[in-house]
Order: structure tokens, then C-alpha cells, then sequence
């Protein structure tokens, strides 16, 4: 297994990586899909955070836009291509999907997508796996399918 944080009782303190009987090949293979996908360096630190949710609101009784969400809304406004597309090379599924967000609204103010961010668009929008979400005060540890958000995102029931 390349992470496992249960294993021998080693409790969760960070967002260190754990490795436990660590396969070098599959690493290595991980590591260059991953690059040759987003055109960027997998950051294993960053790939198993557990602080960060998807969601516009956050906030509890004070719901308020979630600072990730407030950065995209302004890239978004500033017509910024790169700087959303800088989120999609995320190692962190999470942080993708505000980047994912950011791409939905620029193309539906007509904002023409380069071919190497479609590219990182479609590989996220076929991700399969869990999530971490929060609406409000309401929070989902790994508890809403990638699949799912997806769809909410492209407004597709």
C-alpha cells in the first residue's frame, strides 16, 4: 500500500505521509501519470490532506464563502485562465474541484479553455472515489462521490 494511516496504530498527526511497506514501482508509475496528466510534480504532502473541504459556504452559523472559494471567484472575475488552471494541478481532489469550479464559470462567460486545461478537465471530471464536503456548518469527511459534485458543478441532475 503506498498510505495507511491505521496500520500498527500510527494515529493521524499531520499531513506527513505515511508509507508502510512502501511499493517503489507503483510510486514511481503514480508519480508519472500524475505529471504527464497535470503537467505538474504529485506533492504526496498535499495529496492526503484531511483539512480541507470542497463548498461554496463554510462557517457554520456565520456561513460565510470558504477563503478557496473567494479565491476562485476572483480569478474567475479577473478572467485569469492560468491561475484557475493552477488549481486543477493539485495534488489535494478537493482543491481540484474549486479549480473545476472556476473552468465551469469561465466557460460559461464564453472564455475559450486551452487544450492542456481541457485535458486536466476531463481527467478530474472522471475521477471515481470519495470527497470531503462542507455546506455550512454541515461537513462530510470522505462522505460525497467525486462523480456526484461533478455533476452538481456542471448542473447536470
Amino acid at each position: 500500500s503506498i498510505y495507511d494511516n491505521k496500520i500498527r496504530g500510527f494515529g493521524w498527526v499531520s499531513n506527513e505521509l505515511l508509507f508502510y511497506k512502501q511499493n517503489k514501482e507503483e510510486v514511481k508509475n503514480l508519480k508519472r501519470i500524475f505529471e504527464k496528466t497535470y503537467e505538474s510534480k504529485l506533492n504526496f504532502n498535499e495529496l492526503f490532506r484531511t483539512d480541507l473541504f470542497f463548498g461554496d459556504w463554510c462557517g457554520g452559523l456565520s456561513s460565510r464563502l470558504t477563503n478557496e472559494q473567494i479565491e476562485i471567484d476572483a480569478l474567475v472575475k479577473e478572467r485569469d485562465i492560468v491561475g484557475v488552471g493552477q488549481w486543477l494541478k493539485s495534488s489535494h481532489v478537493e482543491r481540484q474541484l474549486f479549480g473545476l469550479n472556476g473552468i465551469y464559470q469561465l466557460q460559461q462567460n464564453d472564455i475559450m479553455i486551452p487544450n492542456n486545461i481541457l485535458k486536466m478537465v476531463m481527467a478530474i471530471e472522471n475521477k471515481r472515489g470519495m470527497i470531503s464536503t462542507c455546506s455550512g456548518c454541515t461537513r462530510q469527511v470522505g462522505g460525497t462521490m467525486i462523480q456526484e459534485k461533478v455533476k452538481n458543478l456542471k448542473g447536470v441532475d
